[in-house]
C-alpha cells in the first residue's frame, strides 16, 4: 500500500492513499473532500482527498509520511 502527501499550490495538503483502513478512517472521523479516484480493473483502487492545512500534523501520523 503507497501513501503520499504534497502541498498544492493554495497551501492545502494532497493526500493520496491505497490502504483502505485509512479511507474508513477518514470517512468516520474527518470529512475530507475527495479530489481523485483511481481505478484498477474497474475498482477503486486509491483515493486522493483534499485536506486542510491545519490537519496536517494529523495526516502526517495517520498515513505515515512526511509531506513532499
Amino acid at each position: 500500500m503507497s501513501n503520499a502527501l504534497w502541498r498544492d499550490a493554495a497551501g492545502n495538503i494532497q493526500a493520496y492513499t491505497e490502504d483502505r483502513a485509512i479511507h474508513a478512517k477518514i470517512r468516520r472521523s474527518y470529512g475530507f473532500k475527495v479530489a481523485a479516484t483511481y481505478y484498477e480493473k474497474g475498482e477503486v483502487s486509491a483515493l486522493q482527498y483534499l485536506v486542510p492545512a491545519e490537519y496536517s500534523r494529523t495526516v502526517r501520523r495517520m498515513f505515515g509520511v512526511q509531506i513532499t
